[in-house]
């Protein structure tokens, strides 16, 4: 089909102003990140204070130790960005940030000549390997990541110069306020920068640069006391560490996928041009046993491989026939592409403010009844503990771990009691005089109720749960308020819908009046709840056959 230049050109731009459009609507999104609260927090502590803590402030077990605080600048920051525009201006935030990464890597591949359609194809992979399913969240990796991938668009380009220490010792210093993932950038920086080191005078200027860089990062507010939190955390296991656990094969196909292709397709293109490109074997193998050993750094590997693997692929691609035929008949793949996108934005569902995965119910509760403390949280809701109460309720326990010396010991201790003996539990329970507890959903154990093992209702009383949280007091310190006596004493909202079913059977009237009861009150607090509606469900069901069979 023949067209003109300045058609092709427009449609081009068209099709690269829905692409970023697609990314741009499948960004905006409720915000999930269950650290990211913990982090406006401190960020709210720090501006009303005009101080960085050295100590913790929020915890009922870590008060008063050191808090290193290497995120302090993206905590105010964060924390500004609030005050102005509230969760919808963060989400934009962040929107712009992705979006920013995605802009450097698109214009690292026009540099190399890359095509427009490979381009697209290439930051689309980006987009779905570098965060499980494209799940991006305003974390503070992410201010990592678009330094780093900044740092490797202008380390590729031909007029970086390693005698341009100042800018770059400014950049450095403002990496290590931000986020500890400054290292990450110090060595791409020395990989990429040793193949220039050809002759005595460039040895001088590298080394020069990277210790320039490396000083830089020693001014913040924590010094060297910052690379010793780091060590610590590095030295953590997938136990104590989410996110220190290898990506699995199931959430980040498309990773593996990649790793594959890189290293199939750089060698390749080493074997065929019979030189080997040692800075990038060199960062390539660091990157890869760092994604591939802890989750979180497989966003590094991914900005890095991508953009290579797609310059080697079109210099290999335009060199066979396919690439004319192509060039001269690509209106078809853009017609392709652009029904793709549309759909996509169409399937794309724009929502601002807070991810539903958080206790909402469960602290307006605590907040309104006035339970007593003090108060034990699972880990995953400290963050939001942390911004919801402040100061005036302590948390037990929150990401901020190992930066809070307090904490080290502590989530140790919590592992060994949770998933020890239930009198393990208990002891734990009574050594911190806990009162109340806030549990998310264990995970699927042997017990036909893990909750009733460890909370059992003689001793304590479940007087809240929803589809994210459960709420437990102790009977002894229940307290005398209107509202606060309402207590589940028949539902176990985490045992298995067959040992339900199983209950509901070998109950007896009255006992099934009270499930009955408990389900509408449920159902009453919770209509657009999930659990509540199988529970009714499976009740109706069991009452029906009943009613059957006799």
């Amino acid at each position: 089909m023949l067209i003109s230049a300045e058609a092709k050109l427009i449609l081009i731009r068209l099709w690269t102003a829905a692409f970023f459009l697609w990314a741009v609507l499948s960004l905006l999104t409720p915000i999930q990140d269950a650290d990211f609260f913990w982090h406006l927090a401190s960020g709210k502590v720090i501006v009303q204070a005009w101080a960085i803590p050295r100590v913790d402030v929020f915890s009922l077990t870590g008060k008063g130790t050191r808090w290193i605080d290497s995120y302090w600048l993206y905590d105010v920051l964060l924390y500004l960005a609030y005050r102005i525009s509230g969760f919808t201006g963060i989400i934009v935030i962040k929107m712009l940030g992705v979006t920013a990464i995605l802009g450097i890597l698109w214009k690292k591949m026009a540099a190399h000549a890359v095509p427009w359609l490979a381009r697209g194809a290439a930051l689309a992979v980006v987009f779905y390997a570098a965060q499980p399913g494209g799940r991006w969240n305003p974390q503070a990796s992410l201010v990592s990541l678009l330094f780093f991938t900044l740092l490797l668009w202008k380390l590729d380009h031909d007029r970086f110069q390693e005698h341009d220490v100042i800018p770059w010792f400014l950049f450095f210093c403002l990496w290590a306020n931000l986020h500890r993932g400054f290292l990450m950038g110090l060595a791409c920086a020395a990989f990429l920068l040793m193949e220039r080191a050809s002759s005595w005078p460039r040895v001088r200027r590298w080394a020069r640069w990277l210790l320039a860089a490396a000083a830089a990062t020693l001014i913040t507010p924590n010094h060297v006391w910052l690379y010793k939190m780091i060590w610590d955390d590095w030295r953590l296991s997938s136990v104590q560490m989410a996110n220190w656990a290898p990506p699995s094969w199931q959430e980040l196909e498309i990773f593996w996928i990649t790793l594959i292709v890189f290293w199939i397709v750089f060698l390749a293109e080493s074997a065929r041009t019979r030189q080997l490109d040692i800075a990038r074997f060199a960062l390539g193998v660091f990157l890869s046993w760092q994604s591939v050993t802890r989750l979180i750094q497989v966003s590094y590997f991914v900005v890095f491989a991508v953009p290579d693997v797609t310059q080697i692929l079109w210099s290999w691609f335009r060199k066979t026939p396919w690439h004319v035929r192509v060039r001269d008949r690509w209106v078809l793949p853009m017609a392709a592409s652009f029904v793709l996108l549309f759909w996509g934005q169409a399937r794309a569902h724009v929502a601002g403010g807070i991810d539903s995965s958080n206790p909402f119910g469960a602290m307006n509760m605590i907040e309104s009844v006035k339970f007593p403390g003090p108060f034990y949280n699972d880990y995953v809701f400290g963050g939001f503990w942390v911004w919801r109460f402040g100061t005036r309720l302590p948390v037990f326990i929150d990401g901020r771990y190992p930066a809070v010396e307090g904490y080290k010991p502590l989530l140790t201790e919590i592992l060994h009691a949770k998933y020890g003996p239930p009198a393990g539990w208990e002891t734990f329970l009574n050594r911190y005089k806990i009162n109340t507890a806030l549990m998310k959903y264990p995970e699927p154990s042997p017990f036909p109720s893990l909750f009733d093992v460890q909370f059992p209702r003689k001793r304590w009383a479940l007087v809240y749960w929803d589809d994210t949280a459960l709420l437990f007091v102790r009977r002894a310190a229940l307290p005398k308020t209107p509202g606060a006596g309402r207590e589940f004493r028949w539902i176990s909202p985490d045992e298995r819908f067959d040992r339900f079913r199983e209950r509901i059977r070998a109950a007896s009237p009255g006992q099934k009046s009270q499930i009955a009861q408990e389900l509408a009150i449920s159902a009453h607090l919770h209509p657009d709840s999930r659990l509540v509606h199988l529970m009714l469900r499976i009740f109706m069901e069991e009452q029906v056959l009943k009613k059957s069979i006799n």
